[in-house]
C-alpha cells in the first residue's frame, strides 16, 4: 500500500490542533466534520509508528527458574 504523505501530514496537523482547541475529541471532530473513529485510528497509527522508529519493544524476557 502506498503511503499518502499529504494525508498523513493533514492528520498529524489535526491531531495537534485538537487539544489546542479546548474541546473534547468528540466535540472537535463533530465541529470539523470528522469521524471520532478516524481520529482515534490515526492517533493509534502514529503511536505505533513512533514506537517502531524508536525501536521500542513491547516484549519482556521471561526467565523460568527450575523448580519454581
Amino acid at each position: 500500500m502506498a503511503i499518502d504523505l499529504a494525508l498523513e501530514q493533514r492528520w498529524r496537523d489535526r491531531i495537534e490542533e485538537c487539544p489546542q482547541s479546548g474541546l473534547s475529541v468528540q466535540a472537535w471532530c463533530l465541529q470539523n466534520g470528522l469521524k471520532n473513529t478516524a481520529y482515534h485510528y490515526w492517533v493509534k497509527k502514529f503511536k505505533f509508528l513512533e514506537q517502531q522508529e524508536a525501536g521500542d519493544n513491547t516484549f519482556a524476557e521471561v526467565v523460568l527458574l527450575p523448580g519454581v
